[in-house]
């Protein structure tokens, strides 16, 4: 290489050669970049579609595209996307997408209803879609892959597995009672009525009930059940009383339970009892026997009651 001339002035030197490749590539790329950056946000903030289910309900009424969810244990696991009528026009279909992991609940055996307000003499049911409106919910299936659903006219029963223990209450009449009535303990909530039937001879009205977990020890084959959806007026020269389970069974109605002292023997699911008349003056109230709360989380393997 020929070392430069020390004596060469500025004027003798070749001029600079400068390249503006380098700026035209950039400055075509840039714009390209930004446009990438911008759709890849807007994906992004979009939600996933999920899996598409069709839903095949009788009645559609307050269902609304790209508002109702889906819901599985309060949290909104899907949407609804469109509506339409069948070809005979005695059912909606109710085209809904599932986002994971809720997806995998579209198998066979899973079973949808729709949760709409509900007002009776046993309460308020579904309160929270008077101001969001109705949503839909689901106990998940074990069955293979299925896109296409009946959706059920009411909250199911329980499973026979399910943890609890399932009672079959007997009563001449149905009265308040009905899906959703709650069985208390003590002022305690401690189960409720999941469906109501007549017997199969039509002398009494069955009330098919499930007691949860922590409290099947309560349970005992001496225990009493009564209904508390009647006022009580008891009228006599010096004093008119109205009980507290009267007062509330006006409003929301539900059916009261004791276990005497000694409390008796476990039951399993299945077992049957009487519903009698209201205690007298307070005595099965005041019955105060020691029980295990949670001592017993599954209850029975006994199957489901016919």
């Amino acid at each position: 290489m020929t070392n430069p001339d020390p004596t060469a002035t500025a004027s003798d030197l070749p001029d600079p050669r400068v390249s503006r490749n380098a700026t035209r590539h950039l400055a075509w790329i840039a714009p390209f970049v930004a446009i990438g950056i911008a759709v890849g946000l807007v994906y992004s903030s979009l939600p996933a579609e999920g899996t598409p289910i069709v839903l095949r309900a009788i009645d559609g009424s307050g269902i609304e595209p790209d508002s109702t969810q889906i819901k599985f244990h309060g949290v909104p696991v899907g949407i609804v996307r469109d509506l339409e009528l069948d070809e005979d026009l005695n059912h909606v279909l109710i085209h809904a997408v599932l986002q994971e992991p809720a997806a995998t609940a579209a198998r066979k055996g899973t079973r949808f209803w729709i949760v709409r307000p509900e007002i009776s003499l046993s309460g308020v049911e579904g309160l929270d879609t008077v101001v969001s409106g109705p949503y839909i919910t689901f106990r998940p299936g074990d069955g293979p892959p299925q896109k296409h659903f009946d959706v059920l006219a009411s909250r199911p029963p329980p499973h026979s597995e399910e943890p609890g223990l399932q009672l079959i209450l007997r009563a001449p009449r149905a009265g308040s009672a009905r899906a959703g009535t709650t069985i208390f303990y003590r002022d305690i909530a401690i189960g409720e009525v999941y469906a109501t039937e007549l017997a199969s001879t039509g002398q009494y009205v069955k009330l098919r009930t499930h007691i949860e977990p922590p409290y099947v020890d309560i349970i005992r084959d001496n225990s009493v059940f009564w209904e508390i959806s009647t006022l009580d007026f008891r009228v006599n020269v010096l004093r008119a009383r109205l009980t507290l389970d009267s007062l509330r069974g006006l409003f929301t109605g539900g059916i009261a339970m004791a276990t005497p002292q000694p409390p008796g023997d476990p039951v399993i699911t299945g077992a049957e009892f009487a519903i009698l008349e209201e205690p007298d003056d307070g005595e099965w109230i005041t019955w105060s026997p020691e029980l295990r709360i949670g001592a017993h989380p599954t209850g029975s393997d006994s199957n489901e009651p016919d």
